[in-house]
């Protein structure tokens, strides 16, 4: 098809440039000549150049028209979708997670998916051939649910189809209509600023202690962005930034599970190290009524997938990782701190404080630490009110909650990952930490704070103000104003 359309393009454009030169020569001519007989001859050809070049626009305008499908054909080979409601563009750089099915850069369907988030700074990259001389056929739309997805199959057994669920995450299902050589499929992956926390089963002792963890993160993975947390406001001059990274959390992939066509439904492993795989339990591959179905899920939130009390004994710092610790430039000042939790007794207290960290633990509170009263029985966003804690240029800062009260009452959300957090020896947000283990719980919280004093406060109350009025109503703005 394209060769004959540049055909059409050689035989009905370029030949008339040379005619639409003399045309606007004899124009010209005509112009300077009023009155004459010549020009009279000239008004003539100049009416039927004028026509010919009225047939060359409406032909080149017919040849756009043609192509124009074709065009929409090939931006079919790819789909777009925009799973979170997060603003992203001038002033404001938020998660706005997105979804590509296929590559838009490429002429034809790229067997592939990507989720890319901030703008691309963090991109998970899934490559759909299970081996390398995989062969995949024309991709067709289809509808799930009222949304848009691709379906496509690979060679003669698998086809795989995606799509956005209800809930906006990510669905990803691989279909076999006739039994696998092997129960294990691996897909090639590339990754761009990803950390991938996996999420065990729970222990005796958290079992015992209410922990809460679905069956659907039991072997999964949260998944966060590589060195950035919290939220920062910068103003240079009149451009002011909102950076908005809040737990630092990209999505979370969940554990599959594979369904025959009787509804027989079995857990599968999933294993996302340097290619994702998933290992089908072999007694099923043997036994199902084919087709079957794996579905492993990509989950659009930012928030930890479990949930358990904060302690009355000890208080805890995030301060496991550089990914959450934060080195401060002069004039960085800390506005307000959030949490993600509920209560089961109105009111309930939880206090937060900023801690230098020095030879691998927090040391010394920055300020005296500032309480949230927590009064809603649902999880949500929970947020101080506004503060102005001064920050010292060079110095690495983390986050810490303790003084909960009553105790047992405030459950948080939270992933799990090694070390991630220290406890202190009291319950208390004393003057200085004192370090004495180390707890596993990355939990869903966050400082806002603005960069240097360029700006002045009125201007940055502006700002904020904007910014609320664009941003959904569930977004994560930790600024009270």
């Amino acid at each position: 098809m394209m060769d004959s359309t540049k055909s059409a393009e050689d035989v009905t454009s370029r030949p008339q440039l040379p005619v639409m030169r003399r045309a606007i020569t004899n124009m010209r001519q005509f112009i300077f000549r009023p009155g004459s007989e010549k020009g009279l001859r000239q008004l003539r050809q100049l009416s039927r150049y004028m026509e010919i070049i009225g047939k060359t626009i409406l032909t080149a305008v017919g040849i756009g028209f043609l192509l124009a499908p074709f065009s929409r054909m090939q931006a079919a080979e790819s789909l777009a979708l925009k799973l979170s409601n997060e603003e992203f563009g001038p002033g404001i750089k938020s998660r706005a997670l997105t979804a590509e099915i296929g590559d838009s850069l490429s002429g034809e369907f790229s067997p592939e998916f990507k989720l890319t988030a901030w703008g691309g700074e963090s991109v998970f990259r899934v490559f759909l051939a299970t081996d390398s001389a995989a062969q995949f056929d024309k991709p067709s739309h289809i509808m799930v649910g009222g949304k848009t997805g691709i379906s496509v199959a690979q060679g003669g057994n698998i086809r795989h189809q995606l799509y956005q669920r209800p809930d906006s995450g990510l669905e990803w299902e691989i279909i076999y209509d006739s039994i696998p050589k092997f129960n294990i499929i691996s897909f090639q992956i590339q990754q761009t600023r990803l950390e991938f926390f996996y999420q065990d089963g729970l222990t005796g002792d958290e079992i015992s202690s209410s922990v809460e963890r679905p069956d659907s993160v039991v072997g999964s993975y949260a998944v966060y962005h590589t060195g950035k947390i919290g939220n920062r406001l910068e103003t240079r001059g009149k451009d002011t930034t909102y950076s908005v990274y809040e737990t630092g959390k990209v999505f979370h992939v969940y554990r599959p599970k594979a369904h025959d066509s009787r509804g027989w439904t079995v857990w599968c492993d999933l294993i996302i190290d340097s290619a994702l795989t998933i290992v089908i339990p072999q007694n099923f591959v043997d036994k199902a009524d084919y087709p079957i179905m794996i579905d492993p899920t990509f989950g659009n939130t930012n928030i930890g997938s479990s949930a358990a009390y904060l302690s009355a004994s000890n208080a805890q710092a995030l301060c496991g990782s550089s990914s959450y610790r934060y080195t401060a430039t002069a004039g960085d000042i800390i506005t307000s701190y959030s949490i993600y939790c509920l209560t089961y007794t109105n009111p309930s207290y939880v206090s937060f404080a900023a801690y230098t960290y020095a030879g691998g633990y927090p040391d010394s509170r920055l300020s005296p630490s500032v309480q949230i009263t927590v009064a809603n029985s649902s999880m949500q966003w929970n947020t101080t009110s506004t503060v102005s804690q001064g920050m010292i240029g060079g110095s690495t800062y983390v986050v810490a909650w303790g003084d909960v009260s009553p105790p047992s009452t405030i459950r948080a959300r939270y992933d799990s990952e090694s070390n991630a957090s220290s406890l202190n020896t009291g319950a208390g947000l004393t003057s200085t930490w004192i370090h004495s283990s180390y707890g596993g719980n990355r939990w869903s919280m966050y400082a806002t704070y603005t960069a240097g004093a360029a700006s002045s406060c009125l201007r940055r109350r502006n700002i904020v103000g904007q910014i609320l009025s664009i941003l959904p109503a569930d977004s994560l703005i930790p600024l009270n104003h």
